[in-house]
């Protein structure tokens, strides 16, 4: 019964100067947040984690404050109209006469609706981004020879690029493939926005190349999803 805010990424950026923070708080709500801070106590349960990273003024579970700092202003921007308080067992929302309170009854609940929200992409769990293939093969072959060439010519110069930002990532190839500014694409587009268009823009790229394929002659193994289909 409350009211989400959806953060364009302008708003994001203000909070957030290193993405890989960012990045942290969407993996808290896609994946066991004990396992991500590779917590092995069996007494402690999913949420108590949660309170503590809540809770806690000093560094924890390898968390740095300004990290702890940073997520609690994220969940105050995601719901900006409400007041944010929290106690020792649970955490709620205030908006004069309505209050909404999670605890360990529907915490999961809780994470299940932001991941909805933000329609957090898989890559985002546990698992190294650069072992992400898509869908249709032939676009996975594409995907794997660029992976190849490009650490070839890495090796060739002696160097290694640092990897960039994820997020910084998607920005770019929007861009250039609708021509817009990333600076007008961080003021129009929220997580869901960008998250969705990259989806949406390779499902369409995937969709081009089976067609190129199928008038050069060949035979695709499988029809790529449609691209205009609802996700």
């Amino acid at each position: 019964n409350i009211k989400i805010h959806q953060p364009s990424l302008s708003e994001l950026i203000e909070i957030f100067k290193v993405e890989e923070n960012l990045i942290f708080c969407l993996k808290i709500f896609v994946n066991s947040l004990k396992n991500l801070l590779s917590i092995q106590d069996d007494s402690i349960n999913e949420f108590q984690v949660f309170m503590s990273l809540l809770l806690t003024d000093t560094e924890s579970f390898g968390l740095t404050i300004q990290k702890k700092e940073q997520f609690l202003q994220f969940i105050k921007l995601c719901f900006k109209d409400y007041e944010f308080k929290i106690s020792s067992t649970s955490f709620l929302f205030q908006k004069e006469d309505l209050i909404v309170v999670v605890d360990e009854t529907n915490f999961d609940e809780f994470k299940k609706v932001i991941h909805q929200m933000f329609d957090i992409p898989e890559i985002f769990e546990m698992k190294d981004a650069a072992q992400y293939n898509p869908k249709n093969s032939r676009a996975a072959q594409i995907a794997a020879q660029f992976k190849k060439d490009n650490a070839k010519r890495a090796q060739l110069k002696g160097v290694t690029k640092p990897k960039k930002g994820l997020i910084e990532n998607y920005l770019e190839i929007l861009s250039v493939a609708y021509k817009i500014p990333p600076a007008i694409l961080c003021e129009k587009l929220t997580l869901y926005n960008l998250f969705t268009l990259h989806k949406r823009f390779l499902l369409k790229v995937s969709w081009d190349l089976d067609i190129d394929c199928r008038l050069a002659g060949a035979s695709p193994e499988q029809s790529p999803d449609n691209w205009m289909s609802l996700f």
